[in-house]
Order: structure tokens, then sequence, then C-alpha cells
């Protein structure tokens, strides 16, 4: 986080405010979310299928979220005689550590929530094809009681596998495009949180 020295800029805090309220909301977190999975740009109506729901209300949030510079056009495809326009995610729904300190705790619980609501929703989709606890995977639940430095540095932890995890997904999705590899849908999830007393 910058210190009393450093000012942040306003426009920063605004786009951080802006991502985070998209982040909090179901639906506009969710359109988020399979922007940034999807690697190449996607129409209105590939969205709508992937999330189950109506065209309209898909086309409506995507305008709030291109209003507010989370998502932009990336181009136009003619496909079944009509052209169609393509989005992309401008950035990935993902909060530092620091950034979060910009935020009220009722924000980032909300942030929260629906992070852990797409990872259960998911994990049961997973559990239904039988691919959760198949083949190539990694569980873990490590409960633990740390002092305020332990926990401090298990945050750390996770921002910086956080980090290499987005480096070896670009990385991956350089070399599908070269091989044509049609690669292998994984769900990575990270949550450390304060358990019940």
């Amino acid at each position: 986080m910058a210190d009393a020295a450093h000012q942040e800029d306003p426009r920063d805090l605004e786009k951080l405010s802006d991502l985070a309220e998209a982040m909090a909301h179901p639906f506009k977190g969710k359109i988020l979310a399979a922007l940034a999975a999807a690697n190449e740009a996607e129409t209105i109506n590939e969205i709508a299928d992937k999330l189950g729901e109506p065209q309209r209300k898909v086309r409506y949030h995507l305008n709030r979220l291109i209003d507010k510079g989370l998502v932009r056009i990336a181009g136009e495809e003619r496909r079944r005689g009509v052209i169609e326009r393509c989005f992309r995610s401008e950035r990935l729904p993902l909060i530092s550590t620091d950034q979060s300190q910009a935020l009220s705790t009722e924000q980032m619980r909300k942030i929260s929530l629906e992070a852990l609501k797409l990872t259960l929703v998911d994990a049961s989709a997973a559990i239904t094809c039988g691919t959760f606890g198949a083949g190539e995977h990694f569980e873990a639940r490590i409960p633990r009681v740390l002092d305020v430095q332990g926990l401090s540095e298990i945050l750390d932890i996770y921002e910086r596998s956080l980090h290499e995890i987005l480096m070896v997904a670009t990385s991956s999705r350089e070399r599908m495009t070269l091989s044509q590899e049609e690669g292998v849908r994984v769900i990575a999830a990270l949550f450390v949180f304060k358990a019940a007393p």
C-alpha cells in the first residue's frame, strides 16, 4: 500500500472502486470471470450460453461494464449472416491485498462471497461430470492458529502464488496458440480467511 507521502491517483481509486463494485455484483462478476477465463473474445451469445442467462440480461450488464472501462469491444464477427460484437475483459477480476486496503470491509466481504459462490459452482460442476478429484489435481485444507505476522506471511505466499499461476496461464495460452492444442480447463482457487472462533 502507498505510504502517506505518496498520494494515490484518484483515477486509479475510481477504477478500483468500479472493479470492486462489478466483482461484488452477482451477475457482473460472473461476466468478468467468464471473459477473463476465455482464450479469445466472446460474443453475447457465447457469454449467455456459458452463464445460462438470457442475451438481453447479458447485453445490459456488458454495456454497464463497458461504460466503466472493465470490458471492451474487441472486434466484430459475421456469424449466421449477422454481425456480432466480440468482447474482452480489460483487466482480470483481481484485487490485491494492498488494493483491498482502499475498500470497505463490506465491499471485500461481498467480493469474497461472490468468488466463493463461483468456485462452489465450478466445483459442483466438476463433481457432477466426474473430473473433480480425478487425474492431476491438488486440494488442501490447512486450519491453523497464527500470529499476525504468520497471517501476513501466508497472504504474501498466496499472492505470489497467484502471480505465478497467472504467468503459467499466459505461457500456456501462447503455447496452445502455436500448437493448436485444445488445452485442459482448470480452476485454481486460492482462499485464506479468518476462521470462526
